[in-house]
């Protein structure tokens, strides 16, 4: 708007959103999702051609940086409309509100059965990689989100590409089954969690889930938690 009336103005990032929805971090980006969303936003201004300076106000709230952004003496850039378009995903000129109703791309309207047949399929990939058996348990190993990639049909692909955060978010979904860090995804290993959570409450987790135990119904090797599980078996 400031760009198409040619005017400075100031902006204070507050909750994270888009030209179409919800922010999401980039892949790639570093720091918390509120840092890469200050990111693009000052790259959106400057792609404008604006002068984008920072300035910290004097509020009583975390969320202070403020971008002050003032047309340079040569002007803006001169496709304005064009940035405006790719940014965007539209050239009309008219103010069209967002839906009221969003939709939801986070992985949680992958249909069940799709759902359980990545599950496993992935749960299995990762328990052939690595046999060995510790304390009577087998966690399989460690693999690249890539390569658990190369896994997928074309039409799953898709599917991932629709979802905010694809094959990432699907993984850390699926909590109780797996663990993603730094690009690497693996069985989570429940006795792990448990141990350092016991040793800070100083109190035995008891059994009081409802959602059945992945472990005990498609591990080779069962639960390793036993009476200790959170989840039911």
């Amino acid at each position: 708007m400031a760009a198409r009336m040619n005017c400075d103005f100031f902006v204070l990032p507050c909750c994270p959103f888009n030209f179409n929805g919800k922010y999401v971090a980039r892949p790639g980006d570093s720091g918390s999702q509120y840092d890469s969303f200050l990111r693009f936003v000052r790259e959106v201004c400057s792609r404008l051609g604006f002068i984008v300076e920072e300035d910290r106000l004097s509020i009583p709230s975390t969320k202070r940086l403020c971008f002050v952004c003032t047309i340079p003496p040569q002007g803006l850039v001169p496709n304005v409309e064009d940035i405006i378009e790719e940014l965007t995903g539209s050239s009309t000129k008219v103010f069209l509100p967002r839906s009221k109703v969003e939709q939801v791309r986070n992985c949680l309207n992958v249909p069940k059965d799709i759902r359980l047949d990545l599950t496993k399929r992935f749960f299995f990939k990762l328990l052939e990689i690595n046999e060995e058996v510790q304390n009577g348990w087998r966690q399989g190993g460690a693999i690249e989100l890539g390569k658990l990639a190369a896994l997928l049909t074309p039409e799953e692909k898709q599917l991932m590409k629709q979802q905010c955060g694809g094959l990432q978010t699907f993984l850390r979904n699926q909590h109780q089954v797996f663990k993603v860090t730094g690009g690497m995804a693996q069985i989570r290993d429940w006795r792990e969690d448990v141990s350092r959570r016991f040793k800070k409450s100083k109190d035995a987790p008891s059994r009081s889930g409802i959602t059945p135990c992945w472990m005990s119904e498609y591990h080779p090797d069962g639960c390793p938690m036993k009476d200790m599980c959170h989840f039911k078996h």
